[in-house]
């Protein structure tokens, strides 16, 4: 069966970014996800109602493109980071009943490794103090030209 996630970063991906009427953070369990705070921008959200997925796409200040998919959950697993094909980055892991997948193709490995952590704390609930320190980390390094 065809992952959803990379589905749908894939067609995102080839689209560039198309228009969208893009939603702030609010959403199922506060997503799409604010990553404001690490130099990322929401720019598109997919269609439909997120009980099949959603995709929430992102740009950075240098161009840097970063998704995160959120689904349905069939279990609790905790963060795996992980090399795709074709240079696609992706992490992955479960909270309050939804799957949620980071990817990239153009963010340094640093640095994503980071952004992944920073959202695992966005979308767990009751960890600020940890996300502020994450957020940080990530900004830090939100300087460094995208790769791809």
């Amino acid at each position: 069966p065809t992952d959803p996630a990379r589905a749908a970063f894939t067609a995102w991906s080839a689209a560039g970014s198309p228009p969208n009427d893009v939603r702030p953070a609010g959403g199922l369990n506060g997503f799409p996800l604010d990553l404001e705070a690490a130099g990322f921008r929401l720019v598109y959200v997919s269609e439909g109602n997120g009980s099949a997925g959603w995709l929430a796409g992102y740009e950075g200040r240098h161009g840097c493109r970063l998704a995160i998919w959120s689904g349905p959950s069939r279990g609790q697993a905790r963060l795996e980071i992980a090399q795709g094909s074709g240079g696609l980055r992706l992490a992955r892991w479960d909270s309050e009943g939804r799957r949620y997948v980071l990817l990239s193709e153009t963010v340094p490995a640093e640095r994503f490794a980071l952004l992944a952590e920073a959202a695992v704390l966005l979308t767990a609930p009751d960890r600020t103090d940890r996300l502020r320190l994450a957020l940080d980390r990530a900004t830090s390094l939100s300087e460094r030209p995208c790769t791809g």
